[in-house]
């Protein structure tokens, strides 16, 4: 293998790397984003009686 393809396999590996981190962290806020809006859901169906 010659120095050049070494260098450009290295630099589609980190690339590769880069992508997958960003992939994941879509992933984190996507769920975030899911959760919330499932809390907010929950929580206007039950809202609590208001004393008198």
């Amino acid at each position: 293998m010659t120095q050049h393809n070494k260098r450009e396999i290295e630099m589609l590996e980190q690339k590769a790397r880069e992508e997958h981190k960003e992939a994941e962290q879509a992933r984190s806020v996507v769920g975030d984003v899911y959760i919330q809006k499932k809390f907010h859901e929950n929580r206007s169906a039950v809202q609590p009686k208001k004393s008198k």
